[in-house]
C-alpha cells in the first residue's frame, strides 16, 4: 500500500484534487491534523455542556436526538469561523454559544422530528448571528419570542 492514508478507497491526495467540497475541516483532514479536529469538536461539546445542557428540565429538546443533531449542524458552521481564527479553545466556544443560553429548549415550538431539528438549529444560528429572520421565512413570531428578537 502507498504512503497516503486511504479513505473509502481514495487516498488523501485524491480528496484534495479538484474537489468542490467546502467542509470546514476538510483542509485539516487532508493535512492529517486529526488532533486539531478532535480538539475542536471536543471543545465545542464541552462548551455546549456548560452553556446549553445545564437545564435540568427533562423535556428539553437540546439533550434529545434532535438537539444533538442540531448541535452537529451548528458545529459545522461554527468550526468554519474557528478554523479561520485558529482558535479552538473551550472558552472561545463558550463565548460564541453564550447568546443561546437563554433559549428554552423545552418550549412547545420544538419537537422530536426533522422540523424540530431545523427549528433548534435556526434558533441557535439566530442567537449566534449566523442567520437573520429574513433567512427563516416561516414561524417568525415563535423565533422572535424564543430568541428575544
Amino acid at each position: 500500500m502507498g504512503g497516503s492514508l486511504n479513505y473509502e478507497g481514495k487516498d488523501l491526495t485524491t480528496l484534495s484534487n479538484g474537489s468542490s467540497d467546502s467542509s470546514p475541516l476538510r483542509r485539516l483532514y487532508i493535512s492529517k491534523s486529526d488532533d486539531i479536529i478532535y480538539t475542536g469538536v471536543k471543545n465545542f461539546f464541552a462548551a455546549a455542556n456548560k452553556i446549553l445542557w445545564t437545564d435540568p428540565n427533562p423535556d428539553s429538546y437540546i439533550r434529545k436526538t434532535v438537539g444533538i443533531q442540531a448541535l452537529f449542524d451548528l458545529v459545522r458552521v461554527l468550526m468554519t469561523e474557528m478554523v479561520s481564527q485558529k482558535d479552538f479553545r473551550v472558552g472561545r466556544f463558550e463565548e460564541r454559544l453564550e447568546p443561546a443560553r437563554r433559549l428554552d429548549f423545552a418550549d412547545r415550538f420544538f419537537q422530536t422530528s426533522g422540523t424540530g431539528r431545523q427549528r433548534i438549529r435556526n434558533c441557535l444560528e439566530l442567537c449566534l448571528r449566523f442567520k437573520t429572520l429574513a433567512d427563516i421565512g416561516s414561524d417568525l413570531e415563535d423565533y422572535r419570542r424564543l430568541c428575544n428578537l
